[in-house]
């Protein structure tokens, strides 16, 4: 009798130890929760960051709307390119992330963003565009302070610092009015550029046409 009672006795304290430390685990658990929730309560994330064009760069950023450009080919074809809209001056996108640590929240960040479209009689040339942008902060394609830059989706792009009126003058043409015009080419020597009249080459590696300015009119 004695030992049943003491084995019973036994059973009762593990049971409360076994109360006792699911109970322990519990308050911990909602503790942990009220916490985060306090924590987390209101959080809206750090404020927006943003990057901007310097001044030198906004001086390079040219206004092409408007622009008529005429080009003939190695094929002895013409055609020409018409920039007909361009997207508002200071116009920024945004980046976002969800950041997980310490809360959930969206973390924006903005940059600036112009962009130039062009239609062409000409199929392959249609429908091209540019876009100067720089790169938002945290979202740099290498270390280092954000780069500007100058995309040609069908093609490729260049950094801002690339183009400009007096560059090395590593491809350029001769205008139907007599003058040199330099420009800048892009890594893959597919498309010659420069700040005063954008396109100056062409060549799509595809159809293998070189398209090359020689005449042009600007709208002013």
């Amino acid at each position: 009798m004695f030992y049943q009672n003491l084995m019973l006795m036994k059973t009762k304290l593990f049971n409360i130890k076994i109360t006792f430390t699911l109970l322990m685990f519990a308050f911990i658990f909602l503790f942990a929760n009220c916490r985060r929730k306090d924590e987390c309560a209101g959080v809206q994330g750090p404020p927006p960051t943003s990057t901007h064009f310097d001044s030198l760069e906004l001086t390079k950023i040219p206004d092409w709307k408007g622009d008529s450009l005429f080009f003939y080919s190695d094929a002895g074809d013409t055609a020409y390119m018409y920039c007909y809209d361009q997207s508002p001056p200071n116009h920024y996108e945004s980046e976002s992330y969800i950041n997980p640590l310490p809360c959930n929240y969206t973390s924006y960040s903005y940059y600036p963003y112009q962009a130039y479209y062009y239609r062409s009689n000409e199929p392959t040339l249609n429908g091209l565009y540019v876009e100067f942008y720089k790169e938002a902060n945290g979202y740099q394609w290498s270390p280092g302070p954000p780069v500007s830059r100058v995309l040609i989706p069908k093609l490729d792009g260049f950094t801002l610092n690339e183009l400009g009126f007096n560059v090395t003058p590593n491809d350029s043409v001769k205008l139907e009015d007599g003058s040199i015009s330099f420009g800048w080419k892009n890594r893959d020597a597919a498309t010659t550029m420069n700040l005063k009249f954008g396109f100056l080459k062409i060549n799509f590696q595809k159809s293998l046409v070189k398209w090359t300015i020689y005449k042009y009119k600007l709208k002013n």
